[in-house]
């Protein structure tokens, strides 16, 4: 019983984080840039 309400507890954190990142065009931007700026950091290193 109680591993029901926790888990139930751990559905409503993600609901929640999914309902702050509501916009998923937006999130995705985000993701995109920062995976470009990880790439673009470690080009610059090696070159």
């Amino acid at each position: 019983m109680w591993r029901k309400t926790n888990y139930r507890r751990l559905n409503d954190t993600s609901a929640a984080r999914l309902k702050i990142w509501k916009p998923w065009h937006l999130r995705k931007k985000m993701l995109t840039n920062a995976i470009i700026t990880v790439i673009q950091g470690a080009w610059r290193e090696g070159s």
